[in-house]
């Protein structure tokens, strides 16, 4: 019977035990798909918050708020779900931020990491629509 701890080498190669390289807490193979995934992430993200600003500035009872100064008789609804997507798109916003640095952090491909860049340069555009939607919302 050939068991390890016996003299015979048999099946079980008890020659010089080497460690295994250490990469880091994540391998970097699977570096690159959690960069890729955390780049699209943020973009993906980033994209529908930008969708969504744009969607709550179109309203007609903040254009009419933003020309006259005060909010249109009968119009809470289309208020209120205007408030609501700018705090949903906040939100998002936030999400593609942390996901598009952790990306830029991970050292995934160059690929990936301008994906990243690319959706930290959008804060400069959905950064002051927030502002300007927030204002015409609340």
């Amino acid at each position: 019977m050939l068991c390890p701890t016996s003299g015979d080498e048999g099946p079980y190669d008890s020659g010089v035990d080497e460690m295994p390289h250490y990469t880091g807490p994540i391998d970097p193979a699977n570096r690159n798909i959690f960069g890729a995934c955390l780049s699209l992430v943020g973009l993906g993200s980033m994209m529908i918050a930008t969708l969504l600003l744009l969607t709550a500035e179109s309203t007609p009872a903040l254009a009419f708020k933003l020309e006259a100064g005060f909010l249109p008789p009968l119009s809470e609804s289309a208020v209120q779900s205007a408030r609501t997507m700018v705090v949903i798109a906040a939100a998002l916003i936030v999400l593609s931020t942390v996901s598009a640095l952790t990306a830029l952090v991970f050292r995934s491909t160059i690929a990936w990491r301008l994906i990243g860049g690319v959706t930290l340069l959008a804060l400069f555009v959905v950064g002051p629509l927030l502002w300007v939607c927030y204002d015409m919302a609340f």
